[in-house]
């Protein structure tokens, strides 16, 4: 069942704004339908030594909190409680429509909350009940953003980098990423964490349009993209990975883009040089530096064309 099956919610179609006559049964469809987390109805939730709050729901351990966010601006009694819970150490989820990923204020609002989101009308079904990072929503769905609010979001994003588990850590990298490449004119994501019998790559990205970018290649309709937020630099046997990965996917990519947050060891920029420059394909690298002015480039595409074309004269 769907979110958009007459039996759970009427005649509701992708893009119907949530109206509060709808809150309580699509609470109870989520909370039937999730498969990820276990949520419970009617759990009151302690704040502060003088604040109770009952959300939407609550996770069966207790550590997440949902709010299925109606129509409209989130009332400020609802941003302080969700503050608040934050600030208790519980992982906000908010469910909203498509529409709210178009609405500016609502985007700043959320990134501040650093929550994650359902999307209940997302036009893929099976990525209706997917707890995602905001950014990777967007990027998911190809929502174009304004970039005074794409820079204030991602900066929000990177600022929360060290925050959580390695997993998490990992995944918000990834969503930062996605998001970035999503917001460039001809390139969109084709699938995130995408997984064959022999090999994961985090993020796969479709060369939508022809244009004079320098990573058009006829042919080649994909980039690859390694992300890792980890301690150490990334090193040589990480970047032959990525390079084997190109290699084998039947001409279809010759460009990879490698994001690591520490950089890169001397080894590991030495082994792209050496596979690259007899293979007609090239890893593009990026650290934290690069990604921080990419993020605050007033042309991503611009930004972009120049990075990938200084790989490709190294």
């Amino acid at each position: 069942m769907s979110f958009n099956d007459e039996d759970s919610d009427g005649d509701r179609t992708i893009g119907t704004p949530l109206l509060d006559s709808d809150i309580a049964k699509l609470t109870d469809w989520i909370c039937k339908e999730s498969t990820k987390t276990v949520w419970r109805v009617d759990e009151t939730v302690s704040l502060s030594p003088s604040k109770r709050w009952t959300p939407s729901a609550v996770s069966s351990d207790g550590k997440k909190i949902l709010y299925v966010r109606p129509q409209g601006d989130l009332p400020h009694f609802i941003k302080d409680r969700l503050r608040l819970a934050g600030q208790q150490g519980f992982h906000l989820v908010i469910a909203v429509d498509v529409g709210t990923l178009y609405q500016p204020g609502l985007l700043m609002e959320m990134g501040q909350l650093n929550c994650s989101v359902l999307v209940l009308d997302d036009p893929v079904t099976a990525n209706q009940l997917t707890e995602r990072q905001m950014l990777a929503a967007l990027a998911d769905i190809g929502v174009p953003v304004d970039p005074t609010v794409r820079k204030e979001i991602v900066q929000l994003s990177l600022s929360n980098l060290s925050v959580g588990t390695s997993f998490e850590r990992g995944r918000r990298l990834e969503a930062v990423i996605a998001f970035l490449f999503s917001q460039v004119s001809d390139l969109s994501v084709f699938q995130r964490n995408y997984r064959s019998a022999t090999e994961e790559i985090d993020i796969v990205l479709r060369v939508d349009n022809l244009s004079g970018h320098v990573w058009q290649k006829s042919g080649t309709p994909f980039i690859l993209v390694e992300a890792k937020n980890r301690q150490g630099a990334a090193d040589q046997a990480m970047m032959s990975e990525l390079i084997v990965k190109l290699q084998t996917k039947r001409g279809s990519a010759k460009f990879g883009f490698f994001v690591s947050i520490s950089g890169f060891t001397d080894p590991a920029r030495l082994q792209e040089l050496r596979y690259s420059s007899g293979d007609d394909i090239c890893v593009v690298t990026f650290d934290l530096a690069n990604i921080k002015d990419f993020a605050e480039a007033v042309s991503l595409d611009d930004w972009l064309d120049r990075h990938v074309s200084e790989a490709l004269l190294r």
